[in-house]
């Protein structure tokens, strides 16, 4: 905890409230003449159990988590705002977004952090386009990341005949018909999700022979419900706990 004080006759943060504010413009949060004290692990920690809890009632959540800040505010400094439509290009098995994960993301956090340099320990994670950037950048890397969980794939495909997609889909199209027709074991375990009222529930249900097929211990959940982020955070529980059970693991077979 980060517990700093502007006020004269100081703060007792061990017995008071933090004055929480909205600012006027309505979007940023910050304390009446403390710090928030928890802009470390435990805040993210906060953040990340609101989005995972089902009966907390908030409104939209933003997270935006940034390292380095008490030596510098190194990673505020470093946060580079993109245009969102740049995203689906980077996502749609571009190989520079791959390589950026695999030799420059990853080596950076096992050297800064204690994290164990396994491919077991490792995991890629995506949702949508994030799904087909997480499997495409295992595929490039065959055996570096040892699970992953894929969640409403875009694994859009045009093998027996053109895809309808728009011109956005045409790199995924390209990419997952080079996958169907040459699968290929990339990890270990695989967890995939899709909701039934999605538009490419059966693209989701067609990948899943094709990944169990290569020797990779895969698993598949549906779920009543659609293309978004509350089925992807009501599933996240379920394949987090499946591909990482920790010391329990017979709990979850």
């Amino acid at each position: 905890m980060v517990c700093e004080t502007d006020r004269p006759d100081g703060f007792d943060f061990d017995n008071n409230p933090i004055p929480v504010r909205i600012q006027d413009n309505g979007e940023w949060v910050d304390a009446d003449g403390t710090t928030l004290g928890a802009d470390n692990g435990i805040g993210t920690s906060l953040g990340l159990a609101l989005m995972l809890d089902t009966e907390v009632r908030h409104g939209p959540l933003e997270l935006l988590i940034t390292v380095d800040e008490e030596t510098g505010l190194v990673g505020a400094f470093a946060l580079e705002v993109i245009d969102p439509s740049e995203r689906l290009v980077e996502y749609a098995a571009d190989s520079r977004h791959a390589r950026f994960v695999t030799e420059e993301l990853v080596p950076l956090l096992e050297q800064e952090f204690p994290l164990e340099a396994r491919p077991e320990s490792r995991g890629l994670l995506g949702a949508s386009f994030g799904a087909v950037a997480a499997l495409s950048t295992a595929c490039k890397s065959p055996g570096y990341y040892g699970r992953l969980l894929l969640q409403s794939g875009s694994f859009a495909f045009s093998d027996i005949g053109p895809h309808h997609r728009g011109p956005v889909f045409d790199a995924v199209v390209g990419w997952v018909n080079e996958f169907r027709a040459q699968p290929r074991r990339v990890s270990n375990n695989v967890f995939v999700s899709c909701g039934i009222y999605e538009s490419l529930i059966y693209e989701n249900r067609t990948m899943v022979p094709l990944l169990q097929a290569t020797g990779m211990r895969t698993r598949y959940v549906e779920a009543r419900d659609g293309h978004n982020w509350e089925n992807w955070r009501d599933r996240l529980r379920e394949g987090l706990s499946w591909l990482f059970p920790g010391p329990l693991w017979m709990v979850y077979e």
